[in-house]
């Protein structure tokens, strides 16, 4: 304390003051009749000066203060140790580890002060943090910086302990940042507040020279050319106008394809994408690199690159390719061109399997049910050898071929009489069959296949589709995206297809690449004959290509929605196979469209068992695995079995146990911890309680801990300032870490001790009074005064 904060004699103060007054008064008249010039001033000032001090002595003052009791608190001191910090910044000669290694040194000043007024705990935080006695081995080559957990499992271990204080040496770069606000968050609620932060931040804000893949993503798509789209984000910095290449790579290393991105801006993010197809079903990794144009054969010599860090110049993405073969029945009122351009469309398509039930005969009227031989068995099927057996139509039954069915007895019956075994396709094609084709249960049950179970509808054109099957007002009907208004169109008219603009923007839609391309094939399309005419279509659907009549009339030719869990499409044209009847040979377009149009329909469908790998955005190491289970009926299934294995980068393949979730039925989650980078891939079969087993799935993902470590280059300045702000800490440099270690006493602390320093015992006091009065002496010997 420089100023005096109590008093022991203050009952003297006003004799003293009368004392001191009347000296001071004697003392100017004494002067005033004396000496006439200025001199006589400053004598008088040093006399009284002098007065005073020894009058202050009189009053007995003294200082209290306090400061920490030595060894009585805990200080913190976490490193990073993380590999982030390997980065040199622009204009330094040493790595940012080198820095932070030197100020950790034990013959450092402020670490020799603060283990003299504190009891110092010593900690480095990587993904995990470990205590240390001393920082001499310190290296950053750890992956991850959990900084915010680990923040909180240091404090966590003090509970109950006296904290002064930590001390974080850090570049701010987190991997865990989200868990910022809710760790304060329930700090605060807990009433165990964190104690004052004072982060340190290691680097400076200038952006090293830099390229990094930013995020990696894949998409499975409908369009011919390319059924998985993989997409990477880039960022850049320090290579403004130059030119990058980006490569696509298969698990192998094998390169698959590769482009040159040119004229590149620092600071905006710009993407990639690179079309594949899987050479084999289930799992498939692929690797994109990228590399300055001049570099792009040291993507494994560091050193001979000029960017700050090659680690995040490499991502892994996991492309599932299992789930199919997806099924579709297709159910005709009659042979038409239709299926055979489906059939001919799919069956070079391992994704899709094609199941028909066509109806090549209607029921045949009571009178009629016996022929002229007394037989009851229809004569269509007269003259082969089964024609007695009791599966052979009835003249009272419509006659059907079954075309790609997975055995004999499939589709039997006709059209599923139940959910179990509709449920097992993915997609149902209706094409030129009446309403009446279906009975009330089975159209109940066609709705519930959609809404419920997540399957795709769609209805083709024809004579007897839409509102000329009387499907108005069923089940049927309100699932599709048109209204069934009647509308008469003109006869002898040709329509011509037109693209809307939802139409140009799905890319199953679209047959070639490019716009150029796809208006001229637009443009040579033959024009077609029968419409199925909608006057309107209902709230939310989508209109994604039309028809033009001659008399200038748009009509919608393909419209979809969503409904419920699953999707349908209405295909108003009835006579598309003219599409291929009318062009050469070679010109497969009608074939591409029907293959990329089933994908959509059957796209997101789910199946018995779904499964899900989600990444915890604070902690990428942490993936928790959900497991839906649902029966044949596609019920959630609660009593189910659950076989679970991953399998790690290295081949070991290692059992995992689910526990049933308390708020979804059906549902099962676990969580898995991958820290070793690369492919992870799990499978998990599913069992009924009466040992059938109901499916198997498949799921992968990457691990990339360095690629979340190096994800910014810049110090995390904000979430540093956050932690000292809400904490009641500071922000400090690395080169001030003395000043604030030194002034940590006269800060607040939870224990400390209270030092008294009287004046009256000072000797710097006595030595001002004595100098005082040699002066005053002084100056009247000077000028001869008495």
């Amino acid at each position: 304390m420089i100023f005096p904060n109590d008093w022991l004699a203050i009952q003297w103060f006003w004799p003293v003051t009368l004392m001191i007054g009347f000296t001071a008064l004697v003392s100017i008249i004494c002067y005033a009749l004396t000496s006439s010039n200025y001199l006589r001033w400053v004598m008088v000032t040093l006399r009284i000066a002098a007065l005073l001090l020894l009058g202050l002595c009189l009053l007995e003052p003294q200082s209290r203060s306090t400061r920490p009791a030595p060894g009585a608190n805990l200080f913190v001191v976490i490193a990073d140790d993380s590999q982030s910090l390997q980065i040199k910044d622009p204009g330094q000669t040493l790595t940012r580890e080198d820095q932070l290694r030197l100020r950790l040194a034990a013959d450092q000043p402020w670490l020799q002060r603060l283990g003299q007024d504190f009891e110092l705990r010593k900690f480095v935080s990587d993904k995990r943090l470990r205590p240390v006695s001393d920082f001499a081995q310190f290296k950053a080559d750890q992956r991850g910086s959990n900084l915010i957990s680990n923040l909180q499992l240091a404090t966590n271990r003090t509970t109950g302990k006296p904290i002064a204080g930590v001390l974080l040496l850090s570049d701010g770069n987190a991997t865990d940042a989200r868990l910022l606000e809710s760790v304060l968050r329930s700090s605060s609620e807990s009433g165990q507040n964190l104690p004052p932060i004072y982060p340190v931040i290691i680097g400076n804000d200038s952006a090293p020279k830099d390229i990094a893949i930013t995020s990696i993503s894949s998409s499975q798509t409908h369009f011919e050319s390319a059924p998985v789209t993989i997409t990477a984000n880039l960022m850049t910095n320090g290579f403004a106008g130059q030119s990058v290449v980006v490569k696509l790579l298969d698990a192998s290393g094998k390169e698959i394809d590769q482009q040159q991105i040119s004229k590149v801006e620092d600071g905006k993010s710009f993407s990639v994408r690179f079309k594949a197809r899987p050479t084999q079903p289930g799992l498939s990794a692929y690797q994109v690199n990228v590399l300055p144009w001049n570099e792009a054969g040291n993507v494994d010599s560091p050193t001979l690159s000029a960017e700050a860090t090659l680690v995040n110049n490499s991502r892994m993405v996991v492309v599932d390719r299992g789930r199919g073969p997806f099924r579709v029945l297709y159910v005709s009122g009659r042979p038409n061109w239709d299926l055979k351009y489906m059939r001919r469309a799919l069956f070079t398509d391992d994704e899709i399997d094609l199941v028909a039930l066509v109806r090549i005969a209607k029921r045949e009227a009571k009178f009629t049910f016996r022929g002229r031989d007394g037989q009851d068995s229809n004569s269509l099927f007269r003259g082969f050898k089964n024609q007695e057996d009791d599966t052979t139509e009835r003249f009272d039954e419509p006659v059907f071929l079954r075309l790609g069915t997975k055995d004999d007895k499939e589709l039997q019956g006709g059209f599923p009489k139940d959910p179990e075994i509709l449920f097992q396709y993915d997609a149902v094609v209706l094409d030129d069959v009446e309403s009446d084709f279906f009975s009330p249960d089975q159209q109940a049950m066609l709705q519930k296949f959609v809404s419920w179970r997540g399957g795709g509808l769609m209805m083709l054109g024809g004579q007897e589709s839409f509102s000329a099957g009387d499907y108005d007002r069923t089940p049927i009907g309100t699932m599709l995206p048109v209204y069934l208004d009647r509308m008469i169109l003109p006869t002898q008219q040709t329509y011509r297809l037109n693209l809307t603009r939802d139409g140009w923007l799905q890319p199953w839609v679209r047959l070639e690449t490019t716009e150029v391309q796809e208006t001229k094939r637009i443009q040579k399309m033959p024009t077609f004959v029968t419409i199925n005419a909608a006057k309107s279509i209902k709230p939310g659907a989508t209109v994604l290509s039309t028809v033009q009549g001659e008399d200038g009339l748009d009509h919608p030719a393909m419209v979809v929605q969503a409904f419920g869990k699953g999707r349908t499409s209405a295909l108003l044209i009835g006579d598309l196979w003219r599409w291929h009847l009318k062009t050469p040979l070679e010109n497969e377009d009608l074939l591409k469209s029907w293959r990329q149009t089933l994908r959509w329909l059957v796209t997101d469908t789910p199946g018995q068992v779904e499964f899900l790998a989600e990444k915890d955005p604070n902690n990428p190491q942490s993936v928790r695995l959900v497991i839906d289970v649902r029966d044949d009926q596609y019920k959630p299934l609660d009593n189910a079995k659950l076989s679970l294995e991953v399998e790690t980068p290295s081949g070991d393949r290692i059992p995992i146990s689910c526990q049933a979730s308390d708020v979804t039925t059906g549902r099962y989650e676990t969580t898995f911890f991958s820290d070793t980078p690369g492919v992870y891939k799990a499978k998990v079969s599913a069992t009924a309680d009466d040992g059938s087993e109901i499916q198997e799935r498949q799921i992968g993902w990457v691990c990339e801990p360095e690629t979340e470590e190096f994800a910014s280059l810049v110090p995390n300045r904000m979430l540093m300032d956050t932690l000292a702000r809400r904490t009641g800490g500071e922000v400090v440099s690395l080169q001030d870490i003395d000043s604030l270690v030194a002034d940590l006493p006269n800060r607040k602390v939870p224990i400390t001790i209270e030092e008294v320093f009287p004046w009256w015992h000072r000797w710097t006091l006595f030595s001002i009074v004595i100098g005082l009065l040699v002066a005053e002496w002084g100056m009247r010997r000077w000028k001869g005064l008495p």
